[in-house]
């Protein structure tokens, strides 16, 4: 089960505290997709990927693109990431292997070889 994640709002972290605590995602950021889902929560029907995060740290609420292996460009928000079953909301670091739930997507939108892109 996927858990819904939001940001507080309100809330203003001192100039000590990083808002990214792995650090800032990298422009060349890459996820490789390696098996897609079709999820059911509260009622709605969302899409999850898995995969290993490899070389950038990884947040939610992160506009990507999704890159299919023909070179068709979805764009989309990261809306909520797992790693064994449990919600993450402070990020991911690099090497976790995760899955990742995408916004307004479905299973027909994302296959297992996609790559997933900064936006």
């Amino acid at each position: 089960m996927l858990f819904c994640l939001s940001m507080v709002v309100g809330c203003e972290k001192s100039p000590e505290e990083s808002a990214y605590p792995y650090g800032e995602m990298k422009t060349d950021f890459q996820f490789i997709v390696q098996d897609v889902f079709t999820i059911k929560n509260s009622g709605k029907t969302g899409v999850v990927v898995t995969g290993i995060n490899e070389n950038s740290p990884l947040y939610t609420g992160t506009e990507v693109n999704v890159i299919s292996e023909a070179g068709t460009i979805t764009p989309t928000v990261i809306g909520g990431i797992e790693e064994f079953q449990m919600g993450i909301t402070e990020g991911v670091p690099e090497g976790t292997n995760i899955g990742i739930e995408l916004e307004g997507l479905t299973a027909e939108d994302v296959a297992a070889g996609d790559k997933i892109v900064l936006k």
